[in-house]
C-alpha cells in the first residue's frame, strides 16, 4: 500500500489526477479530524509513483544479518522499519538520529551494529536501495 500525505491545497490537482477522489477526502477528513493536522490517503494511480517527500511506500528492509523487517520509505532517502511496537527511522540527512535508530535495532533483536548496516530496503513494486553505515 502506498499512502501520501497531503501538504498544500494546491496538490489538489495532481492528487485528484492519481485517481484519488479528492473531494470525498475531504468530507472523510472533516468527518474523522486527524488530531495531529496530518491528513493521509491511499494512493489509487496505476502509475509508478515517485519516491518524493510526503509519499509513504510500503517494502521490507534486509539488514546486513540476514534480518528482514517491515518498514516504508518516504522520499529517496528516509526510511522506516517496524522494531517491536516502534517505527524505528533513519535519515540520511540527520546522522546522528541514524546511530540512534541502528543502536536501537541491534539492541531490540541483540544484535551488534555491525550487523545492521547495510539495509536493502525494497518496496511492493520491486525498487530497492541500499543504505551503508553513514556516519
Amino acid at each position: 500500500m502506498v499512502w501520501v500525505e497531503w501538504e498544500e491545497p494546491e496538490q489538489d490537482i495532481e492528487i485528484d489526477s492519481w485517481g484519488v477522489d479528492v473531494a470525498a477526502a475531504w468530507l472523510r477528513r472533516r468527518a474523522e479530524p486527524d488530531p495531529s493536522g496530518e491528513y493521509f490517503y491511499p494512493y489509487l494511480g496505476s502509475a509508478e509513483v515517485s519516491l518524493v517527500r510526503g509519499t509513504y511506500v510500503g517494502g521490507e528492509a534486509r539488514l546486513f544479518s540476514g534480518l528482514t523487517l517491515p518498514g516504508y520509505m518516504t522520499g529517496g532517502f528516509a526510511f522506516a522499519v517496524f522494531c517491536g511496537d516502534e517505527a524505528v527511522s533513519f535519515n540520511l540527512n540527520m546522522k546522528r538520529e541514524g546511530q540512534e535508530a541502528a543502536a536501537q535495532i541491534a539492541r531490540y533483536f541483540g544484535l551488534v551494529e555491525e550487523q545492521v548496516f547495510p539495509i536493502t530496503f525494497t518496496i511492493k513494486d520491486g525498487r530497492s536501495a541500499q543504505y551503508e553505515k553513514y556516519w
